[in-house]
């Protein structure tokens, strides 16, 4: 089984599980780092780095924010590989937030992700 080890991001406090991955669209590829969230329903990337690769938009939908509002959002459809591991047909919620790219359950649930927040470590695989 193919597995990869990442160190916790320490720029976020408290330290934060994020993993490097390769987004791909029809155009082209970004190797990105992202926050693993387990609470978050979607993975989330910026609208640039989309655009840049040629994502195709899919469609909109409405999603519920952490505060509880609902937010209409643009889904591209990316491959994404995270440790060794092609996924494909991925609708990824398209954000306006540069500096924010959130890896969640779409693609988390493919995936065994372990968690060692005594050492700051995450291995997936």
């Amino acid at each position: 089984m193919r597995s990869s080890s990442f160190q916790y991001s320490h720029t976020i406090y408290p330290p934060a599980p994020i993993a490097k991955f390769i987004v791909r669209g029809p155009q082209a590829e970004e190797t990105l780092n992202g926050l693993l969230d387990s609470g978050s329903d979607a993975t989330m990337i910026p609208l640039s780095i989309l655009v840049q690769i040629g994502a195709r938009f899919q469609s909109t939908d409405r999603i519920r924010t952490v505060g509880g509002g609902i937010q209409d959002v643009a889904l591209y459809l990316v491959a994404i590989q995270i440790a060794g591991h092609n996924l494909y047909g991925i609708e990824a919620v398209a954000t306006e937030y540069e500096d924010e790219i959130i890896i969640g359950r779409d693609v988390l649930n493919h995936l065994i992700t372990i968690l060692d927040g005594i050492n700051s470590m995450t291995e997936i695989s």
